[in-house]
């Protein structure tokens, strides 16, 4: 029998109860991720869409090629995961579906099932870490409850997919791991002497995720060096395991090499590419530059304390009493290296946050009985976690989302808009058409132009959409709230932003 489901098997037989339980977090967990996946249309952050969603585009003769940034004719971006989700639209499309607003939910579904996967695959591992029962069984809430997860894993970016393929990986590996070595205990004389070794199928299926983990995301390289450096320093793993692994993962890089090839129609090697424009010629630092400190103050505050603290305070404590545990090697050195980085997005780091909850169970665990925690606290922190949960699974990560689907489902094809405001990431993938959107900064000479022509113009003023409601021969075809909404928003917060789209024609 394999030796995982070896591994596994005794778990369910030694510990039923926290078995139990995952199966049944597990379940709300799934249910959190779909309902997270159907509402949060959108992206997030722009590079969500411009990065990913663009580049498949191109591929399906969505996106012109001249809107593929910068980042095209220097080619720095991997294909493989505009390449995959390629794969998923044009198999939804062979069986007739075409609205990109379902598809993009399918993309989504998939995106929260491969971290819903790696959660799942996470508490089985953090099992092994933690001694006592009670918060072995606490560690399954924190992992399966945790408010921003759904809403992460939901998003079709390359720090969720890779995230989620280093923690495959990090599964097999440590549910194989003897526990002495896992809890930070000195080994025995014999493992200590010999070692122990995987054999030669976890080793290629090891480095072919981390291999895929790299791809998707460059910078994972720093976490997946530590982790093997930590089992080649201090884990007892054996070299020729560790070689295997090292050979499984530049193999995965040579098909990559093959899906760029598809992608840019030459060869190429973006790994370098993404360093050069990045690094040396300082492409990054151009999106603005931050402090060294400033992902740890964004940690805090973005977090949104009491409950930031929780997963912050306990990593300075590991790097205290607990510095050769195999989770401080795997995100200390992410973490301290994207602070060196100039250009610093809260975005860049979200994937340490599957496994800031172990660090938290690991200091709980600690101080239980020497620092005994308020009642009040932990049901704030409880009450926080779950309003935010709830705010996250229901909400749109992109509001001006609501504009497109508006435009699609219109009767009336509309090919030309007039902007009032700017719009960088104009999102093709939701158009039945092509749409051409003019900016036109000056509100009065928009508004001159209008004639016996039908024109379209879009606001996301406040201070627009009252003129515009003014003018008789322009009627209101779309807006972003609510009408009771935008009156609370004339008297309490007049530079809110209200995506209007109006339809104006001069009699």
């Amino acid at each position: 029998m394999c030796p995982i489901k070896l591994e596994i098997n005794k778990l369910r037989e030694e510990s039923p109860e926290w078995w139990q339980l995952l199966k049944k977090l597990a379940l709300v967990a799934l249910v959190l991720h779909l309902v997270t996946a159907f509402f949060s249309e959108g992206f997030h952050r722009p590079d969500e869409h411009l990065g990913i969603m663009r580049w498949m585009g191109y591929k399906l003769n969505i996106t012109p090629e001249k809107l593929l940034s910068w980042e095209w004719p220097v080619q720095i971006r991997p294909w493989a995961q505009p390449g995959l989700y390629y794969l998923i639209v044009k198999t939804m499309n062979a069986l007739g579906m075409d609205n990109p607003f379902y598809l993009s939910t399918v993309l989504r579904v998939f995106s929260s099932m491969t971290g819903l996967l790696a959660q799942v695959l996470l508490a089985i591992s953090f099992e092994r870490f933690i001694v006592s029962k009670k918060w072995k069984k606490i560690s399954l809430y924190f992992i399966f409850l945790l408010w921003y997860l759904p809403f992460f894993h939901a998003r079709t970016t390359s720090e969720n997919l890779s995230t989620n393929f280093f923690i495959y990986a990090f599964f097999i590996v440590t549910i194989l791991t003897p526990k002495e070595l896992l809890r930070n205990l000195t080994p025995s004389l014999e493992l200590e002497k010999k070692g122990w070794k995987l054999n030669l199928g976890h080793c290629l299926l090891v480095g072919f995720f981390l291999g895929l983990s790299f791809i998707f995301r460059y910078q994972m390289a720093v976490m997946v060096f530590f982790f093997c450096l930590w089992f080649l320093v201090i884990g007892k793993l054996r070299i020729s395991s560790l070689f295997f692994i090292t050979a499984s993962f530049f193999l995965t890089q040579g098909l990559s090499a093959l899906v760029n090839y598809w992608g840019y129609g030459e060869w190429s090697f973006p790994p370098y590419n993404y360093y050069y424009q990045n690094i040396v010629v300082g492409m990054a630092s151009g999106f603005g530059v931050d402090p060294w400190w400033k992902y740890l103050t964004k940690s805090i505050t973005r977090g949104i304390p009491p409950l930031s603290l929780l997963f912050v305070i306990p990593i300075f404590w590991m790097i205290l009493k607990r510095w050769r545990h195999l989770i401080l090697w795997t995100i200390l050195p992410f973490f301290v290296f994207h602070s060196m980085v100039g250009h610093k997005e809260l975005r860049f780091i979200f994937g340490l946050g599957l496994f800031s909850p172990l660090a938290a169970i690991l200091f709980l665990e600690h101080f239980e009985k020497k620092l005994p925690t308020p009642n009040w606290l932990v049901k704030l922190v409880i009450f926080q976690n779950a309003a935010l949960l709830i705010f996250c699974a229901f909400r749109p990560a992109y509001s001006p989302i609501k504009f497109y689907k508006h435009l699609y489902y219109k009767e009336e094809v509309v090919n030309r808009i007039t902007t009032l405001n700017l719009i960088r990431d104009q999102m093709f993938f939701y158009q039945k058409n092509d749409i051409k959107m003019t900016y036109q900064k000056d509100y009065q000479k928009a508004v001159d132009q209008i004639d016996h022509s039908v024109q379209w113009i879009l606001t996301d003023q406040l201070a627009h959409v009252e003129s515009l409601r003014q003018l008789s021969y322009c009627r209101e075809d779309y807006l972003s709230y609510p009408e009771f909404v935008v009156e609370l928003m004339k008297t309490y917060s007049k530079r809110s932003k209200v995506w209007g789209l109006y339809r104006c024609q001069k009699i």
